[in-house]
């Protein structure tokens, strides 16, 4: 069947033209992932960046799971990477892990990661346009690639991700 998806919130991702077919970003030293404290699922994308382009090249999806968790996946996934992490803000306030009584900041600070975090929140609407702005800018240049055959349920969420007839992102 043909879908099309009405009202995208990443309007400008698009499955080729944001494609890489290179491969041989594993080796690399300096890796950045993108953190989502969701708890089900848990969502990370990992990625390098060179030439101020973003190339994603591994995605992490664990059910039912948490800080520690993604932070021992990363580090046994990456042994020899310096990891940089780049998760939301609200992971710093004051809701602390039952496990460990600690922030989820703290708990990826405390793994050995470079946590690089805005100090406040920003506007959800920001966030979407920050995103479509290195999926494609208005000079028709793309700043966003995902190694082909990789990433399925990022593709799947950029693509499927839409606004209510109000405007509100639908998180359904």
């Amino acid at each position: 069947s043909f879908e099309c998806m009405s009202n995208r919130i990443y309007e400008n991702f698009d499955r080729d033209a944001n494609k890489c077919i290179r491969e041989d970003y594993w080796g690399t030293t300096d890796i950045h992932v993108g953190i989502d404290f969701n708890v089900n699922p848990m969502t990370a994308v990992v990625s390098v960046i060179e030439n101020k382009n973003i190339y994603i090249f591994d995605e992490i999806v664990e059910p039912n799971s948490n800080t520690t968790e993604l932070s021992k996946t990363l580090k046994s996934k990456y042994p020899k990477a310096d990891i940089y992490v780049y998760p939301d803000p609200t992971g710093d306030k004051n809701q602390t892990n039952g496990v460990t009584g600690l922030t989820d900041l703290e708990i990826l600070r405390r793994a050995g990661f470079t946590v690089c975090v805005p100090r406040t929140r920003y506007s959800t609407k920001d966030k979407f346009n920050t995103v479509n702005l290195a999926l494609l800018n208005a000079k028709g240049e793309r700043r966003v690639f995902i190694t082909e055959g990789t990433c399925p349920q990022l593709k799947k969420a950029w693509e499927g991700y839409s606004r209510k007839p109000n405007g509100e992102p639908d998180k359904n």
